[in-house]
């Protein structure tokens, strides 16, 4: 009995630091709640690693290595921390950054792929309604204790009720609200192709909904590294859903094309607008800036400077940030692990696929995985362990190990 109730209590803080990780990004949310639903996220994370310590020492030989590159990347990250000093989050930080990778690996074989991904799903789809319900003209309230973030997410609210420019929804930016639709546009999908004789119709038909509105979303934002990112999970996951016809799937490529076709019949001129932003170089800047990185780290290579900044902007590069901001070997360990999940994901995926064994589920968490990475090409948010990039870069990750370890896929 005690067994039972461990385990549901394990999963109830599990689905709690899902949540917060969400809702602490929200702009709707005063910035001195999300304060405290992040430090009760912290809170959450401690009870959940002792809760469980006892799993600690099952940890399969498979996981040794990404638990090594990662033990690596949140020293050094503390390290770094007491080299330059700063603010308590920053250690918070480093040391939850390792602390969620535990939480996903201590629980790895003990819930089915469906617990794990319900918690994505439901706190996903929180900013894609709230942000619906701005399109169609509700007014929600935002806050921000930065002026200039304030006026320009006022700036996005007036040209999005006249030509739909850079939509931020709930967000103080488009790429923000961008890299939420993307994320929740993969996960559902995702979840839908496992579980599509396990849902009830109502939540079926739900999360297409919720899955045509998000891409909606997505294109209004004209977020560009978060368009790039979702394409490039659906070319990943492409062998998944090749594999075999399935209804839903039509229903849905059907509506997402006739709302995309809506959307250009209503509003040609912002597409106009869309294919200009693809025209162009994309860097929107960032090449001088990645240059400056690059100079920064030259000149402080063990330990970087603690928080690179040019003219004011991030290195809008998640792995040239590390490089500047925190040196050699915090850059080479997320870049190692990221490049090692890449690897075994794709020779392990395309082996199964050419000998037609087990299932082609591993490139769904592949190609999210990579989505995440595409993205942070051209941004920094997965630099804070709490935000939902970074925790779903650790998820995806793990799952892909899980294929070769587990054969249990449901």
């Amino acid at each position: 009995m005690m067994i039972v109730n461990k385990g549901k209590l394990s999963y109830i803080f599990y689905f709690l630091i899902i949540n917060i990780s969400v809702l602490s990004s929200l702009a709707v949310i005063p910035s001195s709640i999300q304060t405290s639903i992040v430090r009760a996220a912290y809170l959450l994370s401690i009870f959940f690693v002792l809760l469980n310590l006892d799993k600690l020492r099952k940890i399969k030989k498979k996981y040794l290595l990404p638990l090594f590159l990662m033990l690596i990347y949140s020293t050094f990250l503390i390290i770094g921390f007491f080299y330059h000093g700063g603010e308590a989050n920053k250690l918070a930080m480093a040391i939850f950054s390792f602390v969620i990778f535990l939480i996903f690996l201590i629980n790895i074989d003990n819930w089915t792929r469906r617990e794990l991904l319900t918690p994505f799903v439901l706190t996903l789809s929180v900013p894609i309604i709230l942000s619906t319900a701005v399109w169609f003209g509700v007014n929600i309230p935002v806050y921000t204790d930065n002026i200039s973030s304030l006026e320009q997410y006022e700036k996005s609210l007036e040209l999005s009720t006249v030509q739909a420019i850079a939509f931020s929804g709930v967000f103080l930016n488009q790429n923000a609200l961008g890299i939420f639709a993307m994320l929740f546009l993969m996960v559902s999908i995702t979840y839908q192709h496992q579980n599509a004789k396990k849902i009830s119709t109502l939540l079926r038909y739900a999360l297409i909904s919720l899955t045509v509105l998000a891409f909606i979303l997505l294109i209004k934002t004209m977020s560009r590294a978060s368009i790039l990112a979702f394409f490039s999970y659906v070319v990943i996951s492409s062998p998944v859903f090749l594999a075999k016809f399935r209804l839903k799937e039509f229903v849905f490529l059907l509506l997402s094309i006739s709302a995309l076709a809506t959307i250009i019949f209503i509003n040609y001129e912002y597409i106009e607008l869309l294919l200009k932003r693809t025209e162009s170089s994309g860097s929107s800047g960032r090449v001088d800036v990645w240059k400056s990185a690059y100079a920064t780290f030259l000149n402080n290579k063990l330990l970087g400077v603690g928080h690179f900044t040019y003219n004011g902007l991030t290195a809008h590069n998640f792995f040239v940030d590390k490089l500047a901001s925190n040196g050699v070997f915090v850059f080479l360990s997320i870049f190692i692990y990221t490049l090692y999940v890449l690897a075994f994901g794709l020779s392990f995926g395309l082996i199964n696929l050419l000998k037609q064994k087990s299932s082609r589920d591993i490139f769904l968490y592949l190609g999210m995985f990579f989505a995440v990475v595409v993205n942070q090409l051209f941004e920094t948010q997965m630099g804070s362990s709490f935000h939902m990039l970074y925790v779903l870069f650790i998820f995806c990750s793990i799952q892909v190990f899980s294929f070769k370890v587990r054969r249990r896929l449901q």
